[in-house]
């Protein structure tokens, strides 16, 4: 069974689905959700290629168009949810590159490697990638892209099979941009582990992938000189400046970077996780042993090569001046964990059922993760919808809003934060890199589902300074905020505060 590529594939497809089914059954919005819901992603005041395209995702673009039907218009037009169908993509090409790993990288046909490679589906990050109705499966397109040329033969041809991949790959997300790496990290390690040394044949062909790929990226890094890249884009992919000052900004960075990388191991899966990588760590010296290596060497390259694969996994972004610290920048970093794990593989029979007890612990505590992440996204959803609604909905005689103006000090360069993630952040670690972009309430507000509702065009706006609402006589004052009304007009002060000193 575990030779045929057919029950294998079903295999990882069933794990895939029956792991990522809180994301495939829930229908709140991301913000970047509700935006492209509410005013489309193509063309903006007919100008650029198109916002995909313009942030350095050609590709998204392209496909993106190809499901919304937007292939020969020109203009802006909504985009298609066909959620959870792009969830569903997005499960399965993370389910064929575990089946990639499984028989074309590993190379180990036993129920551990099936379960070591089983850590790719179960990634604790590419969580908050597939929460996305629209861009999970370009996210999922961009993953499968960068193991695929794994599959091909060791020759010449491959390496231009790699160069393609890859770019396409970065054309569609730029989140994997290290997983190749780590990839080869693998393979050569493996290699140098089961045979003792790395032959001059991988040397020299997997030397030329590496070149392939950074050709392949500079091609990208040149591609993108074609498109008007948006601010948002420019800002998070521009590099630090080389100064005195360069190696505490990128430490300070690392530090946090890996903060975020290790937040889903806080508790008791870290201690299995811990429990795993000891078991490993047994796995090398039983193989060194096996080979008539010293045992002590051979685990302290493995011990040494789990640190730097962490640090190369995260310099990139450590490199940047604004890095996004969220979950789903580190989903090109999963492969780390295969690296970690792999000597699982080379432990007797008898350690299976250890093995086995403590991964199954470890991807039941993963799923449990997956399901409070998703769980309490869709409270902070709902949490804000109820406030929304309100704000909507409240019946001041009888006349609902036409204008809504949230006050200062509430604004884009100090946002504050609801009650609800306050205290989610505060209880849950990993779920602060999660929810940092599911709030409504901030300036970039779309019409929602209870405008489009009321079928009404409420037009949303920050204050100007003036306080005459303040002497309006109807207001509601709630736990988060004062809402002043007069006619259909709305003000509304979440740090209630605007009026103070007001008699």
């Amino acid at each position: 069974m575990l030779k045929n590529n057919v029950y294998i594939v079903w295999l990882f497809v069933i794990c895939a689905v029956i792991y990522y089914l809180p994301e495939l059954t829930q229908t709140y919005y991301f913000n970047d959700d509700i935006g492209r819901n509410a005013i489309g992603y193509g063309l903006y005041d007919n100008a650029g290629w198109g916002e995909y395209a313009d942030s350095g995702r050609p590709a998204a673009e392209v496909l993106i168009r190809l499901l919304s039907g937007w292939v020969g218009r020109a203009k802006d037009v909504l985009a298609v949810d066909l959620a959870p169908l792009t969830k569903l993509l997005s499960a399965l090409s993370v389910a064929a590159t575990a089946w990639i790993i499984y028989r074309k990288v590993m190379d180990h046909v036993s129920w551990v490697a099936f379960m070591v490679a089983l850590s790719v589906v179960f990634s604790p990050w590419f969580i908050h990638c597939i929460q996305y109705s629209f861009d999970s499966v370009t996210m999922g397109c961009a993953l499968l892209l960068t193991v695929l040329p794994f599959i091909s033969p060791k020759n010449t041809k491959s390496c231009v099979f790699f160069f393609i991949c890859y770019f396409i790959s970065l054309c569609f997300y730029q989140l994997f941009l290290v997983s190749p790496f780590l990839i080869i990290i693998f393979i050569v390690f493996k290699t140098w582990l089961e045979d003792g040394k790395v032959s001059h044949e991988v040397q020299n062909y997997y030397g030329c992938v590496i070149i392939s790929l950074m050709a392949s990226f500079i091609a990208y890094k040149a591609a993108l000189m074609l498109f008007p890249i948006r601010e948002y884009a420019l800002i998070h992919s521009k590099m630090l400046t080389l100064s005195i000052i360069l190696p505490a900004q990128v430490v300070t960075r690392m530090v946090n970077l890996i903060d975020v990388y290790f937040s889903p191991f806080y508790g008791v899966a870290g201690i299995v996780l811990v429990g795993l990588y000891l078991l490993a760590l047994t796995g090398v010296a039983a193989q060194a042993k096996a080979s008539g290596r010293s045992v002590w060497l051979v685990t302290m390259a493995h011990v040494t090569l789990s640190v730097i694969v962490v640090l190369v996994a995260l310099l990139p972004q450590a490199l940047l001046r604004e890095p996004v610290y969220a979950g789903r920048t580190m989903a090109g970093n999963q492969f780390v964990l295969l690296i970690w794990l792999f000597p699982l593989i080379y432990l007797r029979a008898a350690f299976f059922k250890h093995i086995c007890v403590l991964w199954v612990i470890f991807f039941i505590l993963m799923a449990a993760l997956n399901a409070a992440i998703t769980n309490a996204i869709r409270a902070q959803y709902n949490y804000e919808d109820r406030l929304l609604n309100v704000i909507l909905t409240y019946p001041m005689h009888d006349v609902l809003p036409v204008s809504i103006t949230y006050v200062p000090p509430f604004n884009a360069k100090n946002k504050i934060w609801l009650r609800q993630a306050r205290n989610v952040r505060t209880n849950f670690p990993f779920a602060k890199y999660v929810l940092h972009n599911t709030y409504m309430l901030s300036t970039s507000i779309w019409a929602t589902r209870q405008t489009q509702l009321y079928n009404r065009e409420v037009v949303f706006n920050f204050g100007d300074g003036s306080r005459d609402f303040c002497q309006w006589p109807d207001k509601l004052v709630m736990q988060e905020f004062i809402l002043y009304g007069k006619g259909d007009r709305r003000y509304v002060d979440f740090s209630k505060t605007a009026c103070d000193g007001v008699k």
